[in-house]
Order: C-alpha cells, then structure tokens, then sequence
C-alpha cells in the first residue's frame, strides 16, 4: 500500500529506481530468539548497511522491536538510517500508511540528489550460490550463469563459486582454463579434500 503511492510521484526523481517493500512471513507466533529470527535481524542489517540502501522503516506489530535487536556489531540498531515503527502506536493500518508516505515525500528529494557513476568490471565481484538443484539448473541457469561469468572475468572482474560440490565431475574443464597450472592444481586438491570429508555417494 505505501509503495503504491509513492510510485507515481517517481516520476519526478529521475535517480531514484523505486521504493521497494521487503515482507517476511513471520508474525506474532514468531519467537523473539533464534534461527529465524537471526536470520530476519541479519537481512535487515545487512539493508541497512548497503550503501545504495537510502533508509529503511521498519514497520511491524510488537514481535520485532527495537529494545529486542542484539548489539552485535551487524548495524541493526536505531538511528537515521533505520527507523523501527510499530502498527499499534502509530494507531492502526491507514495511520501507518499515511506517516510512511508522509515520511518517504520528505526522502525523495534528498535520495534524488545522488546519480550513478561508471566503475570499471575489473570492481565487480559476482557471488554465486545454488539455489537448490533441480531439472533445468544445468541446461538453462547454470550456463547462462556461467557465460555471464566468462564475460565479466574477460573484463577484469571476479567470480565467486561458494560450493565445491557443484564442480564435482567438470573439474577437468576448470583446469584447462586456469591462469596458471598451480590454480588448476589448487582446484583439483580442494575436491579432493571435499571428497575425503563429505558423507556418503560423494566421498566414495
């Protein structure tokens, strides 16, 4: 509701890409601690940080609140670029609709002010992670993921595979495109330490 009216006022801040609402599907039956909870503090944090990131709201019920984020050094704390709120103080639905875009009016001239500038590949740094194998990973996203690598390491840039496993059976193709034959031998001996550690099918 709050991105859709701000939306069309875009038009006049030619900078600003869009406002965009992050929702999670926890609630009130969420516990205060643990995994998931860590992990909603943590991407919320991590916005926070991001330099394209202008500001955050953080708008919730009673679950999420301020007194209750850890100090632990991740950014998720109060302050100019994040700003917690929640539904019952603000007095229902429509009245935390209407303070959000009162709030987001204010920040676009203000985010508006900043423009984009050329930076060479050679700065880029792409990570990549499986998201979970399945049927058409290795003819369709896998190698489109992997010519679009090619290109950016032709121009300097860098790549990132967090998974050994994944290379499992195509380390022979990475080796022959290794920059030197030292490189080569690092990637044979790291799927062979996977190999001598991993359970099952994979380490016989």
């Amino acid at each position: 509701m709050i991105a859709s009216r701000i939306e069309p006022l875009l038009a006049q801040f030619p900078n600003i890409d869009g406002v965009v609402p992050l929702t999670h599907g926890g609630g009130c039956g969420m516990a205060s601690s643990g995994l998931e909870m860590d992990v909603l503090r943590r991407t919320l944090a991590g916005y926070t940080r991001h330099p394209t990131w202008r500001r955050s709201w953080c708008w919730g019920l009673v679950r999420d609140q301020p007194d209750l984020w850890p100090d632990d050094g991740r950014g998720l704390k109060e302050g100019p670029k994040l700003i917690p709120m929640a539904i019952q103080d603000e007095g229902g639905v429509s009245k935390t609709v209407m303070r959000a875009v009162g709030f987001l009016k204010e920040l676009l001239p203000e985010a508006n002010n900043v423009t984009r500038e050329p930076i060479p590949a050679s700065e880029l740094i792409l990570a990549l992670q499986c998201g979970g194998s399945d049927g058409y990973s290795g003819i369709s996203a896998n190698p489109a993921l992997g010519a679009a690598v090619d290109l950016l390491v032709q121009n300097g840039g860098t790549a990132v595979l967090s998974e050994t496993p994944e290379i499992y059976g195509a380390e022979h193709l990475l080796t022959r495109r290794a920059v030197t034959r030292e490189v080569g031998e690092k990637i044979v001996e790291r799927i062979r330490w996977w190999k001598s550690i991993a359970p099952g099918p994979a380490a016989r």
